[in-house]
């Protein structure tokens, strides 16, 4: 039987597995019903930063960082796509809520373990 402890770390494990995967769908869906809404714009920024803080473990930190950056420097060139304008647009945006905040809290705990480390 597993330990008390060992079972609190996969509820938490697969709880922040539901929220990352629920929230990219959130982020498609808002991004294509209600590009630019604020309130959509502020809870994807919410859920990105708890994304963050729970779901990325220190072994996928550089994974991580490097595909949120990739991510980010990629996705301003389909902005210059004819096909589908606002349609892409706003999805596009909402991804990048969504991911923007989680990488930055990551990039901050990275930052403060380096810093904490001398």
């Amino acid at each position: 039987m597993p330990n008390k402890n060992s079972l609190k770390e996969l509820k938490l494990k697969v709880a922040a597995q539901r929220v990352f995967f629920i929230s990219m769908i959130l982020a498609l869906l808002l991004g294509a019903v209600f590009p630019g809404n604020k309130i959509a714009t502020a809870l994807l920024i919410i859920l990105g930063l708890v994304i963050g803080a729970l779901n990325i473990t220190a072994k996928e930190v550089k994974m991580f960082l490097l595909a949120a950056a990739v991510l980010v420097l990629t996705f301003s060139t389909f902005y210059a796509l004819p096909l589908g304008g606002a349609f892409i647009k706003g999805i596009l945006e909402n991804i990048l809520y969504l991911v923007s905040p989680a990488a930055a809290l990551v990039a901050f705990g990275v930052f403060y373990e380096l810093a904490s480390s001398r």
